[in-house]
């Protein structure tokens, strides 16, 4: 294998780097909601991390050690307990709207990861 074009991404070793980042990401955003609850709702860990994945997923077109069913385990398990904690009444406008956010962050991940899986199957 070793190098294969002039590109960053265009040899084994640059996609081991490529890789383990991304492996990183998903053992932290595993790892929070490990410890989420409703006295420990870090919800901006987590979705910074679910949105860089999306990010890298979508720019890098890599093969991820993901399940499509794990996102979607995710993107339940989060909306449950923000819908749970997020009963402010004086505040429902933000609500929704933080609700919304969350629930696109978690479909452009899910999206993005059938679009590489789509891609790579083509290959």
């Amino acid at each position: 294998m070793g190098v294969w074009e002039s590109g960053v991404f265009e040899s084994d070793y640059a996609l081991d780097v490529l890789g383990t980042w991304i492996q990183r990401i998903i053992s932290e955003i595993t790892e929070a909601f490990k410890n989420l609850t409703e006295d420990n709702f870090d919800e901006d860990e987590i979705l910074a991390n679910v949105d860089i994945l999306a990010t890298l997923f979508d720019h890098y077109k890599i093969y991820p050690d993901l399940e499509m069913k794990e996102v979607e385990r995710w993107k339940s398990e989060y909306l449950s307990l923000y819908d749970n904690i997020s009963q402010d009444p004086d505040d429902v406008e933000y609500v929704n709207k933080r609700r919304e956010m969350v629930t696109t962050t978690f479909d452009k991940l899910h999206h993005t990861l059938d679009e590489v899986i789509k891609h790579t199957k083509k290959l």
